[in-house]
């Protein structure tokens, strides 16, 4: 996808969540959506603060804050480690190798709407844990 599309992209998901767009803004939306590394906010902020200099940490921490609390990006949390974070393209849950401790996304096994006794399921958030493929054969 070019960065125009891109662009327009992530500027209309920050109009439907009720977000300003501001060129800040879309620019960290758009690094969620070209990537699938489940940066924690210092690799985007990283990534982008060279081309966007005037672009603080604290922004990038204020944005992704936003964007999790609209539904517009997921946080994960996982164990001890610092926040990561993902754009939804479809339902996955995440592989983390204790090895070299990258995130992977995996498929959803199954999903569900309800949980019995009443409870009404609206996010589900599921992570396994193990060794990766690469790191399992460097360990052969």
């Amino acid at each position: 996808m070019d960065t125009k599309t891109m662009t327009y992209q992530a500027s209309e998901l920050l109009k439907k969540a009720g977000l300003r767009q501001s060129h800040q803004r879309i620019a960290i939306l758009s690094y969620l959506m070209m990537h699938d590394i489940h940066p924690s906010a210092e690799d985007i902020y990283d990534a982008l603060h060279r081309e966007y200099p005037s672009m603080s940490l604290t922004t990038v921490y204020n944005t992704l804050k936003a964007l999790s609390e609209a539904g517009a990006i997921n946080l994960l949390r996982l164990e001890n480690e610092r926040a990561h974070f993902d754009f939804p393209k479809m339902q996955h849950a995440h592989f983390r190798c204790r090895c070299c401790g990258q995130i992977f996304d995996v498929p959803m096994v199954e999903t569900a709407t309800s949980c019995g006794n009443g409870f009404q399921v609206d996010s589900i958030e599921i992570y396994y844990q193990g060794t990766c493929p690469d790191c399992k054969d460097k360990k052969q």
